[in-house]
């Protein structure tokens, strides 16, 4: 049982022991032994990665030379963590031991959310990114010791409810969103383009409430590089904040007609596109296009079901039902898996689907052995039984 990764990797980001980009699957390597089950979440920041598993524990690796592994940085520190290396649990409260929640990585600044409801974030962001108030642009340990979140000042002011839970969190280059169980959806960072909703300013500095017009409850919430996706229960209950480039706004009419608390599997955004799986394993993709970053799939085109997905920065990756695993778009360093073009040249878009080869006992003995994927910043992932 292991985790795999390929792509991006001039930043130790896929926790590989080197800083090759690389355009098969390879084993990750960890500092200490990991939990044997597939991870809960994998949030790719700009060149580093946080690693989530179901019982709470969180690994980080990659560029920390703002703090962003949440590992000490000052001058003396080395400029990488290497290897996924695990990060202590959150402080203690006076009832409880508290565990990881939920991740989630902006460009250069990392966020965890624990079972208390509390947010942390370390980092660097300019653009309000950090969300501690207008004008903090960093946030990080500076001691040469283990990591240490009972510092407050990690901790952002989330003004919740009594009984609100936080339920998502997701983030991108220098915005970030985050929804709660009573369907409110707080964002902070850059919103110049409206991205975090009215009134538009340049940046929201703390957490506050995201409104728009005809507002509803919100289930899902994903960012785009300068736009966010938030997505209810009902039909018709989505909507697109911010710049409408490359018409990310003009939400598909096959997209406005699902009933999302019954037909909905995942909603997934790029830098500059937008994708809806459903559960009859129809995909419909919209947005940004130039370097193949779109794939839409009915569920009457034949072919197997796409039963999960997961996008990056300019790729996706999904994974079939009779565990296949393909990937799209823009493969600029290796991403989209092993492709040889003309003379020998790696193939840099994938405009068709293209097969990453999955190795494991459990394949065609009718178990499942890829029990999850993921994708970031030009890099893919897979858990392998």
């Amino acid at each position: 049982m292991s985790l795999y990764a390929f792509g991006s990797n001039g930043n130790h980001q896929l926790s590989l022991s080197h800083d090759e980009d690389l355009p098969t699957p390879q084993p990750c390597k960890f500092t200490t032994p990991p939990p044997s089950t597939p991870p809960k979440q994998i949030a790719c920041g700009g060149n580093h990665t946080l690693l989530l598993y179901p019982n709470g524990t969180v690994f980080s690796t990659g560029l920390n030379t703002s703090g962003e592994t949440a590992f000490p940085h000052n001058d003396s520190t080395p400029e990488h963590v290497q290897l996924f290396t695990q990060l202590p649990p959150p402080p203690p409260t006076e009832h409880s031991e508290p565990t990881w929640t939920l991740v989630a990585a902006g460009w250069s600044c990392s966020f965890l959310v624990d079972t208390q409801n509390r947010l942390f974030s370390l980092g660097s962001g300019h653009k309000g990114e950090l969300g501690h108030g207008e004008g903090i642009t960093q946030k990080h340990l500076t001691i040469s010791s283990q990591p240490d979140f009972s510092d407050s000042s990690f901790q952002l002011i989330l003004p919740l409810e009594g009984d609100e839970d936080v339920v998502q969190l997701n983030a991108t280059v220098t915005h970030s969103l985050l929804v709660t169980s009573h369907g409110r959806v707080f964002g902070w960072g850059a919103a110049r383009k409206g991205q975090l909703g009215t009134p538009t300013v340049s940046a929201v500095w703390q957490p506050r409430i995201v409104t728009w017009a005809g507002m509803f409850k919100v289930r899902h919430a994903v960012c785009g590089r300068d736009f966010s996706v938030l997505v209810g229960d009902g039909e018709g209950e989505v909507v697109v904040l911010g710049k409408n480039r490359y018409g990310i706004e003009d939400i598909p009419e096959g997209v406005k007609k699902v009933q999302f608390s019954e037909e909905l599997v995942k909603v997934g955004a790029s830098w500059g596109g937008v994708h809806f799986l459903l559960k009859n394993g129809t995909v419909i993709g919209w947005g940004r296009n130039d370097k193949a970053q779109l794939f839409s799939r009915t569920a009457q085109d034949g072919g197997e079901k796409v039963v999960d997905m997961a996008i990056g920065s300019e790729h996706g990756v999904y994974l079939t039902e009779d565990q296949r695993l393909f990937a799209w778009g823009w493969n600029e360093h290796g991403n989209c898996g092993k492709m040889d073009g003309e003379g020998g040249k790696p193939v840099g878009i994938v405009r068709e689907p293209h097969e990453i080869p999955v190795s494991s006992d459990a394949k065609g003995t009718g178990e499942k052995c890829v029990g999850f994927i993921a994708a970031g910043c030009a890099s893919s992932w897979l858990w392998v039984r």
